[in-house]
């Protein structure tokens, strides 16, 4: 099983006779943000008009060459302009507001691949994060601003699809990153000091299901120093015992942590549900963005944005690839096996492919279709 929260969504089948009613070729003006793929032909993403602003939610199901626009209305009937969102499988997903809330967030929640959309009100305000195990049972993060690098955090669960959520547990934290949820029992969410310089790793779990929590130190790599400050992303479990956490570390310069000299990736690896955590070989990486995927528990990818790191064994050797094709200015990767995976650039062209484990990659000339 597959856990993650990531940031894609939707659908709609397109024949192979269909024309498109607009065609968005590479050096066009929309730019893909974030991409998440369930298989090498079905996956979601979210682009971005560089024009306008406007962001489109987008789902293709033949491996990224037509994208069907799903983006949803507000209320007044205009598309909403910036998502997060949450994806279960081709058909469910559910998408928010991105940022914090006033008094009470909106989300929106989709079963047939975003041909329809239900507004559901949260009685929460804050930013959110969400995280579901299956159609009907899920978890919502909501976080507020704090003083003195603490803040409030609350957890509300629904088992009706977020139709109805109630409040089970609420505590103060430094920043919280991510929320990722293996059953409807164990769960952990990513922290980190601001303030930093901290060499603490860790992650907040549960076994009851959200309702009490408590910090797990995780052992640090070696070679490690005080200025090192972590940036951990969401963990992800690919079966029910095998899973990997990563975490990019940040070396500052001095105490005054005016400047990050060098950034180190770090894949934490489980194989038992959990409960031990094992800390790769920690590679360097580029100081902007951190673009890595897992394809499972073995085999993973993190980039400098021009460069790959490539592991088979889940972290524990590394091998650096020099990519042909416009592998450049990389902001985003996602693997969906051991060979396919795809790239996001912050510049044209915008969507890159590999069918070779990363060797080579080759733009993909996308078609966006409009409903």
């Amino acid at each position: 099983m597959r856990v993650v929260l990531a940031i894609a969504m939707a659908t709609l089948t397109v024949g192979l006779a269909s024309r498109p009613m607009f065609s968005q070729s590479l050096g066009d003006t929309t730019g893909f943000e974030s991409i998440h793929m369930l298989n090498a032909l079905t996956g979601w993403a979210v682009a971005k008009d560089l024009s306008s602003g406007m962001f489109k939610l987008l789902r293709t199901t033949d491996g990224g060459i037509r994208w069907q626009d799903v983006t949803l209305p507000s209320s007044s009937g205009r598309k909403i302009r910036v998502l997060r969102m949450s994806v279960l499988s081709s058909d469910v997903a559910w998408v928010w507001l991105y940022g914090i809330v006033e008094t009470t967030a909106e989300i929106f929640r989709t079963v047939d691949g975003g041909r329809t959309w239900k507004s559901i009100t949260v009685p929460t305000a804050g930013g959110i994060l969400i995280s579901f195990i299956n159609p009907r049972e899920g978890w919502l993060l909501a976080s507020f601003g704090g003083a003195m690098g603490r803040y409030p955090i609350e957890i509300y669960r629904s088992t009706d699809g977020g139709e109805m959520w109630t409040k089970i547990a609420a505590w103060e934290s430094s920043v919280t990153g991510n929320m990722t949820f293996l059953d409807s029992t164990t769960g952990w969410i990513t922290s980190y000091d601001p303030r930093g310089p901290s060499s603490q790793v860790g992650l907040y779990v549960t076994h009851d299901g959200g309702r009490t929590w408590r910090w797990r130190n995780l052992p640090l790599p070696s070679g490690l120093t005080p200025f090192w400050i972590p940036r951990p992303r969401a963990p992800q479990f690919f079966t029910a015992r095998d899973g990997i956490f990563p975490v990019f570390f940040a070396l500052l310069s001095d105490a005054s942590r005016q400047d990050v000299v060098k950034i180190l990736a770090v894949v934490y690896t489980t194989h038992d549900g959990g409960t031990t955590w094992t800390p790769s070989k920690p590679i360097s990486v580029a100081l902007s963005g951190y673009p890595y995927s897992f394809a499972d528990a073995e085999y993973g990818w993190v980039s400098d944005g021009t460069a790959l790191h490539v592991t088979r064994d889940g972290g524990r050797n590394w091998t650096r690839l020099k990519p042909t094709g416009p592998f450049a200015d990389v902001q985003h990767l996602e693997f969906v096996s051991s060979q396919v995976g795809w790239a996001l650039r912050r510049t044209s062209p915008y969507l890159l492919k590999t069918l070779d484990g990363g060797r080579t990659w080759a733009p993909v000339d996308y078609a966006i279709l409009r409903q």
